[in-house]
């Protein structure tokens, strides 16, 4: 039973309900009428879809259609205002009068203005108006983004879109990955990437999945189809994800896909083909006969290059075919709206064996069953195949076999030294024996092709490398307003995919793979799941006049589960490709859970819709903490300021608007989920002759273990100036991370042989973003506009009690105190006063892999309503790339005066004799030192070109069209570098957290794609 003071309280509200219902039916119906119109883009007077057409402080809105029309029915008669608003224009309110029973008229001309106050952006607590917010806020328009550059993937959509977001490449490799910062490394262990959510659902954001091809991975995160894609809101640093808890220090990225818009439905067809092709300069392989015979054989270079295009049937290169085709139908009424697609893309790399298939299906719904309902449903499916060639860190490798080969063992034809005879088919090794002992040539022997380990392309073509990955993700919010001060808001998501991937060297023992050749199947298949459920309740009260209050109350909670198992089996029978049939197997499976329970306040502060102040605080309850740690609480304070509107500031006529801002706040890093937990593995025991199952004491566990926290505060300002033509928004930053978790190797004695995650490190970052906006030419006929993006980062550890030494070969990069993140180090080379080449005596700061600034220029044209054209161009700068593929072959073979394959240890000067840098990299190939190869890796990059032409009207009338358009888009058509390597921006590592070098990596591929689309 109840208590009594219950069921009182359940009487009184049945009363008062009861009440409010007789009420309101006896009161009369209010009178009221209808709002229309349309809304154009008042630079080039084209209609503009997609426009949010609201009244102010009521749920009455639509949003336009194909033709810019809008209709919101129920509008109370007398004077309503009406406010139109879209991303990237400044918003516009205007009033009319509303008969009842009548419809009333009302046209919008909006003006472009990327800084535009009104705008909303989505946030943990809902959507907020920018005014509002004292973090930085950056929204992308999916629309413009792919009208502009057609990026294949979401990875590529961001790319030098946004000031303060760094997207590394992994490789040119069609499907790999690539990295995304926010601002910087932020923690030294644990993921940097920051957390994603789609439609209110958070999902997985792992960059490392699919099988080792030598060090390429695939992300998740390309699942999705860019094409669904309305918006990408960027979330960046601890002070504006505070309310995201733990996990949310490195940033957040919010995708919203697009919804579906009133008006009669419309179909829209698009189809894209187009090519890629690899256009690198690859590097000659070189062979000095003194290598083996010294001073016995001249002093000559052999030279070889089997990755040319031209002069060689050895190529492997192909030009790479990519075909997408597209429908999606967008329409509703005014009670519900739909948007469905669906899509298919096929894509082939440059290189054989390298292919990726996505099929996506998508069904966004939005439904008003009243005026105070709103209830949104997402619903998305994807179907990704990828095949990754083997390269990178691996001797079954198309470029590796080739940049490591046997320059001696080139076929050339030489007059026999001996005999005499002429034109004989032969190779240098034997060229030069025959010159060195007497001996007729043909004694030495050469290979049929000089490919490293007798391997060609042909042979590396057999390998196989598949992921298959199905996903599906949804998430379905119900906003309710029963009054009209306070809006409850609740989202469920779920995200889950299923990855199965593996490898297979097939069976045959002509094949030049060693024991491999012999059979090899190597089988994984993951299953991960996310599941999100979000609640707020927010209460909007006028405290007086002039001052407005907006609580907020929410929680969170946030479960991933992973499940995966795998095999692997050696030694296959004839015609087999399964581990059940193997000789030798082995298998594996784990099963790891997380859960996250996060609760919220927010109070907001609003004086005269000019002044804000935020104050907020969130409090995480997660299993992966210690047992000794309880719960971790987040607290942030924001301010914002809208200067220009006060009446005390001056008047300028140049000035448009003025806006400061600033906030401080808090998020955090959970450890990994078993970090803090003693575990026990099982060990095979002999006891009388029979096989047990022992246990083996393998990590410590940590009670006290806590998350990482992130610290940051930051300060900024946007202003509009010269009527709209100028917007600067630019922001300052300080980030620390406290309480860094890195692992300790357990001594002997205790028993454990794994290590102990301990709380030990501290991190900085700090720097300054830009961006400017510019309209230079706004006539009719003629709109130019140019956008440009500017970030610099400087990040270091500050405290740490040891360095943690890894890197590719073991030892070239380092996390240690006093240096950034991910450092080069090794012995320094140079020469002495005295010519000789010197040696440091120990190893020594070369540099580190992350951008201290970077940027980007964009401009688009307009020339009459037909034609756009757009170009983008990034750079970076400020940070080195270690080029080991030079550094590999240039000790492959010892190194030294004469060793190596590299052409740069030959390098000699006007008298003959090695140049500087020639005797440097002769000294450090011969210790295996990197110095010399940590090279400064600024860049300039054309990354995007296009010309997008509007169909004329008497062409769409023909077809029954509304509006159609084609596209022809370059990506990735030069680079200017000083770098030496293969290209500034790749890695052999991928999507790995810290790992960064150039070895044997496949650059960006050039791409030409043409897109038609129609719209019916």
């Amino acid at each position: 039973m109840f208590p009594s003071r219950l069921h009182g309280g359940v009487r009184a509200t049945l009363v008062a309900a009861a009440f409010l219902l007789f009420t309101a039916a006896g009161l009369p119906a209010q009178q009221t009428g209808t709002v229309s119109g349309q809304v154009t883009n008042a630079q080039t007077g084209e209609p503009m879809s997609a426009v949010e057409v609201a009244v102010p402080d009521t749920n009455l809105n639509a949003f336009t259609d194909a033709e810019g029309r809008y209709s919101i029915a129920n509008v109370p008669a007398g004077e309503a205002t009406v406010r139109a608003r879209r991303l990237g224009f400044q918003s516009e309110t205007r009033t009319v009068q509303v008969q009842a029973g009548e419809t009333a008229t009302l046209n919008f001309n909006l003006q472009i203005s990327p800084i535009a106050l009104e705008g909303l952006v989505v946030t943990a607590t809902g959507e907020q108006r920018r005014r509002e917010l004292g973090n930085a806020a950056t929204r992308l328009s999916g629309l413009q983004l792919m009208e502009r550059a057609m990026p294949t993937n979401v990875t590529s959509m961001l790319q030098g879109q946004a000031s303060g977001v760094t997207v590394q490449l992994g490789s040119g490799t069609t499907g790999a990955a690539s990295t995304i910062r926010i601002r910087g490394n932020s923690s030294i262990s644990l993921n940097n990437t920051p957390l994603i959510y789609i439609d209110g659902a958070r999902v997985s954001n792992d960059v490392s999945s699919g099988p080792g091809v030598g060090g390429q991975n695939t992300s998740r995160l390309n699942d999705l189809n860019p094409n669904e894609i309305e918006s990408i809101e960027i979330v960046k640093g601890p002070s504006a994800a505070t309310l995201y808890g733990t996990e949310a220090a490195a940033g957040v990225i919010r995708i919203t896909t697009k919804r579906g818009q009133t008006g009669e439905g419309e179909w829209t067809f698009r189809t894209e083909m187009g090519g890629v092709w690899d256009d690198t300069e690859w590097p000659s392989n070189a062979f000095n006969p003194r290598a083996f015979f010294g001073e016995a054989a001249p002093d000559t270079v052999y030279t070889m290059n089997l990755l040319e295009r031209d002069g060689t049937d050895l190529s492997p290169w192909r030009t790479g075919v990519e075909r997408t085709t597209g429908l999606s139908l967008r329409g509703g009424s005014e009670a519900l709206r739909y948007f469905l697609s669906g899509d298919i893309t096929d894509n082939e790399g440059s290189l054989p064996n390298n292919e990726m298939q996505r099929y996506s299906v998508r069904g966004n719904f939005s439904l008003e069953p009243s005026e105070n309902v709103q209830i949104s449903s997402q619903v998305g499916f994807a179907a990704t195949n990828v095949e990754l060639p083997d390269n990178d860190n691996n001797g079954f490798g198309y470029i590796g076999i080739a940049l490591i080969g046997f320059p001696w063992e080139k076929p050339i034809t030489r007059d026999d030294p001996v005999t005499g005879e002429e034109n004989v088919q032969t190779c240098p090794i034997d060229f030069e024996v025959s010159r060195a002992f007497g001996v007729p040539l043909g004694t030495q022997g050469c290979a049929a092709l000089p490919f490293f380990g007798g391997r060609d392309f042909n042979d590396v073509s057999t390998l196989s490398n598949q992921q298959k990955v199905e996903r599906f993700t949804s998430s379905a919010t119900i906003d309710y307003d029963p009054f009209d001060v306070l809006r409850l808001r609740g989202t469920v998501g779920y995200d889950e995919f299923s990855d199965q991937f593996g490898s297979l060297i097939p069976v045959d023992p002509d094949l030049p793979f060693g024991s491999a050749s012999l059979g090899q199947r190597t089988v994984n298949h993951v299953i991960n799941r996310n599941f999100t459920v979000e609640g707020s309740a927010t209460l909007t009260t006028d405290l007086t006049p002039d001052l407005r209050s907006t609580t907020t109350l929410g929680g969170q909670f946030f479960r991933e589960q992973a499940e995966s198992a795998g095999s692997f089996g050696q030694f296959l029978p004839t015609g087999s490709s399964t581990v059940s049939n193997a000789v030798r197997t082995q298998g594996f499976e784990n099963v790891v859970e997380t859960r996250t329970l996060g609760l919220f306040v927010q109070q907001q502060f609003g004086y005269r819709d000019r002044l804000f102040i935020t104050p907020a605080v969130r409090v995480d309850e997660n299993s992966a903490f210690g047992e000794n740690l309880g719960r971790q609480a987040y607290p942030r304070i924001m301010g914002s300021w809208v200067l220009s509107e006060e009446d005390w500031f001056p008047e300028y006529d140049a000035l448009d608007f003025l806006r400061v801002r600033g906030a401080w706040g808090t998020s955090g890093k959970q450890p990994s989920s078993f970090a803090a937990l003693q575990l026990l593995s099982a060990e095979r025991v002999s006891f009388r002759d029979s096989d047990l199952a022992g246990i083996r004491l393998t990590r410590p566990g940590n009670p006290d273990l806590r998350p990482e926290t992130g610290r940051e505060i930051e300060l900024g300002f946007e202003t509009d100036l010269l009527e709209g033509r100028l917007g600067i928004d630019m922001t300052y930053y300080n980030q620390q991370t406290e309480d860094a978790i890195v692992t300790r190797p357990q001594a002997p004695s205790t028993g454990f042989s794994g290590a102990q995650f301990t709380n030990v490190g501290e991190m900085t970052n700090s720097g300054v973003e830009l961006g400017l906006d510019l309209i230079t030419m706004d006539r009719p006929g003629l709109f130019w506009d140019w956008r440009f993006t500017a970030s610099t980062n400087r990040g270091e550890i500050t405290s740490l009690d040891e360095p943690i030494i890894f890197g590719l070969g073991g030892n070239s990069q380092r996390h240690q105190e006093g240096h950034p993140f991910a450092s080069y180090f090794g012995n320094l080379y140079t020469i002495g006063d005295d010519g000789e080449v010197e040696v440091s005596d120990d190893p020594v700061f070369l540099g580190h892999p992350t951008p201290e600034w970077e940027g980007s220029i964009t401009t688009n044209v307009t020339l009459g309503d037909r034609l756009t054209l757009h170009a983008n161009l990034g750079f970076a700068g400020g940070h080195q790339q270690f080029n080991s593929t030079e550094e590999f072959m240039c000790g492959f073979l010892g190194g030294g005066e004469f060793g190596g394959t590299c052409t740069q240890i030959f390098e000699r000067d006007a008298d003959g004799e090695p140049t500087d840098m020639a005797r440097l990299k002769q000294a450090a190939s011969a210790d295996q030192g990197i110095s010399p190869w940590v090279e400064d890796a600024d860049f300039l990059r054309l990354r995007t070109v296009s010309a997008r032409i509007q169909l004329p009207d008497s062409w769409l009338g023909h077809l029954g069209a509304t509006r159609g358009h084609f596209t022809i888009a370059g990506e990735n058509l030069a680079t200017f570098t000083n770098y030496s390597g293969l290209d500034p921006e790749i890695s052999f590592a991928g999507g790995a957290q810290a790992t960064r070098a150039e070895f044997l990596t496949l650059p960006p591929a050039k791409r030409v794609t043409g897109q038609f689309s129609i719209t019916f």
